[in-house]
């Protein structure tokens, strides 16, 4: 492997999962089946069984799905290090951001699963206190920015990612989401509802940041061995308090991806990024960011296969 790139490795968040997901290496491999199930007996939640047969409806719940993706993160990073693949930075979005930190060493498997179950259930029962949801908003860059630029939020609505310069999303009570999107649509823009139990990212997650709080004050945290670039600010960190307040700052603050990623890619080396979940969305925002065209994946032996022999620099 070369020691002069960067290998960036990205960790996808809610709204990437899928039935199926990682079945290829939950089949073939023994130690990505104990990891899923020393996963669900932490998330106190049938994962293997949701993550393998479904519904979409129970698998998405976030108090499910928060320890699933993370589950899943971790088998798949775990396969590319018993592939001999070594990642030199890493970044996570919004929920990924934990996958992030795990791969920096710096919070343990089971600690991840932990942290991520007390995120997902703090964050469902805030949603229940307070209804909302989000909805995406795209178009062309200098349009979406005139569009943000005239157009006033109503109360408690939000921009909760900054996902590319052609893609916002905003979050918030369904009554103002329903305003904005009807003023984004008569604007030209195209507009997603997106199918989530809350509005994350938001004035209604406070709650959940204060419980969040709590257990990452309390969870067993180290320094990074390489730069965690997180999405609350654009910063490269390594320290176990700055990784700390990252975490507990991206329930309700913005996850600001796109300026993340141009950060992160002005600062690499030669980079090779990898996406390492299921999905390609990271992918999608790279390309859309105009950041980079080739991402490399991890979710089959084969997309493996290319990965390692990208890293080694022998691939045709």
């Amino acid at each position: 492997m070369s020691n002069t790139r960067t290998v960036i490795g990205l960790f996808p968040g809610q709204g990437s999962q899928s039935i199926g997901m990682a079945q290829v290496w939950l089949r073939e491999n023994a130690d990505a089946r104990t990891m899923l199930e020393r996963a669900e007996a932490i998330a106190e939640r049938p994962l293997a069984r949701l993550i393998g047969r479904g519904p979409m409806r129970d698998l998405s719940q976030t108090d499910v799905l928060q320890p699933a993706l993370c589950a899943v993160n971790a088998i798949l990073l775990h396969q590319l290090s018993a592939a001999g693949g070594e990642l030199t930075a890493a970044a996570g979005h919004s929920l990924g951001e934990l996958s992030a930190c795990h791969a920096a060493g710096a919070i343990g498997f089971e600690e991840t699963i932990r942290l991520a179950t007390a995120r997902g259930r703090a964050m469902q029962a805030a949603a229940e206190k307070e209804e909302g949801g989000m909805a995406a908003i795209g178009g062309p860059a200098e349009q979406l920015a005139e569009f943000e630029a005239q157009t006033p939020l109503p109360d408690r609505t939000v921009i909760a990612n900054r996902n590319a310069p052609d893609q916002i999303v905003l979050s918030g009570p369904h009554k103002g989401l329903e305003t904005v999107s009807d003023a984004a649509a008569s604007a030209g823009l195209r507009v997603r509802k997106l199918d989530v139990s809350g509005a994350w990212h938001s004035p209604a997650m406070v709650p959940a940041r204060e419980i969040f709080a709590e257990f990452v004050s309390n969870a067993e945290i180290g320094e990074a061995k390489f730069p965690v670039w997180s999405a609350l600010d654009s910063k490269a960190v390594t320290s176990k308090e700055d990784l700390k307040n990252r975490l507990i700052g991206l329930i309700d603050k913005p996850v600001l991806w796109g300026q993340t990623m141009t950060a992160l890619s002005q600062s690499a080396v030669d980079p090779l990024w990898v996406e390492i979940g299921p999905g390609k969305v990271l992918t999608g925002l790279l390309i859309a960011a105009g950041v980079q065209d080739t991402v490399y994946r991890c979710e089959s032996p084969r997309m493996m296969a290319r990965l390692i022999e990208a890293m080694r620099g022998t691939e045709t």
